[in-house]
């Protein structure tokens, strides 16, 4: 089944009778990690994680390629460089997406003695430890920022990229909740 009715599920329906839907048949996907946030809470569930189905409370979070707050190093970093961004924005959501664009396309390597044992090997650990892969068959394809003002002004802004991080077509979006 295709992960991509997840978000529309997510929309459409009670998250009460998503967690009880997806807890039965979390096989039926390949791997993926949703996250649901309104403006009273939010919700997050993947069929990796061993206690799938959580309330996520206000604050900082990290999301990579494996679990909500999954420790790795790039993920440790960014989203402590993130929330540092935010916190001195002062709401101005282009100021914001300006200020997170480079920390999006960072590039430094974790120092080693951090990497983890995913089981690939030091080289590949090296090559995945920073936020943003450059590679010629592997690598980000593709970085999002999604802001949302107190006045639910909803800024999108999302640069796609090619083999060895050429930059392709960039996107803005804006609208009114």
């Amino acid at each position: 089944t295709s992960r991509g009715e997840l978000p529309i599920r997510a929309l459409a329906e009670p998250i009460s009778a998503l967690a009880g839907s997806l807890s039965s048949r979390t096989e039926q996907y390949a791997g993926f990690n949703l996250v649901y946030l309104n403006e009273a809470s939010g919700w997050y569930y993947s069929n990796r994680d061993a206690h799938p189905g959580r309330r996520v409370h206000r604050g900082a979070y990290g999301l990579s390629n494996h679990l909500l707050q999954t420790p790795w190093p790039k993920l440790l970093r960014l989203r402590q460089n993130v929330a540092d961004v935010v916190a001195s924005s002062g709401g101005d959501a282009d100021q914001l997406h300006q200020a997170l664009i480079p920390l999006l396309q960072d590039t430094t390597p974790a120092p080693d003695d951090l990497l983890p044992d995913t089981g690939v090997g030091l080289e590949t650990e090296r090559f995945l430890s920073s936020p943003f892969i450059v590679g010629d068959a592997y690598g980000t394809r593709a970085t999002t920022i999604v802001s949302v003002s107190r006045h639910g002004q909803i800024t999108v802004s999302e640069q796609s990229w090619g083999s060895n991080a050429q930059a392709l077509e960039y996107r803005r979006f804006q609208w009114q909740r």
